[in-house]
């Protein structure tokens, strides 16, 4: 019968304390982040995925909608923040820590309309959609741009209002 040295009965201890010890220092990591509601689903199956890899990585996003997204990530009261579309220089400027934009999906957007009184099929020009959407032109002072551009494919005497 061989016997075993007092380092080989010693070894499986060692290294059953060295796991737990190593253990014992990791510390869970909790990222937090908000934003786009558009882009929760896919984030929340990523989040739940790669937690399955990495119990010790706990990410919690709240689907709030960009602006109050970009607000935290701006303010840093977030990790990161989930935008439908990219910060200007100026928020960037102002931001309380480094801003990188990373693209993570992509939507399409279809423009659809209900006019009353407009019998043929409304043809978008691409100066129209761009007039209606870039940048963001349903909202803030561009809005009216917008309005004139849907007006310009429709007829000049339907009266449009964005909503």
């Amino acid at each position: 019968m061989q016997t075993r040295s007092k380092f080989q009965q010693l070894l499986p201890l060692v290294l059953l304390a060295s796991v737990f010890l190593a253990s014992a220092d990791t510390k869970p990591i909790t990222l937090l982040s908000a934003g786009s509601t558009f882009i929760y689903p896919i984030l929340a199956k990523w989040c739940k995925e790669y937690r399955n890899l990495h119990p010790d990585v706990q990410i919690s996003y709240d689907p709030v909608g960009s602006s109050r997204g970009v607000a935290r990530t701006l303010g840093g009261k977030v990790d990161f923040g989930g935008s439908d579309g990219p910060l200007t220089d100026e928020q960037i400027r102002h931001a309380q820590r480094k801003i990188v934009h990373v693209p993570v999906v992509l939507g399409a957007v279809v423009p659809s309309y209900n006019l009353p009184g407009v019998a043929r099929e409304v043809r978008f020009t691409p100066a129209a959609l761009a007039g209606i959407f870039l940048p963001f032109g349903l909202f803030g002072p561009t809005k009216f741009l917008a309005e004139k551009a849907i007006g310009a494919v429709v007829s000049a005497s339907v009266k449009l209002m964005v909503l």
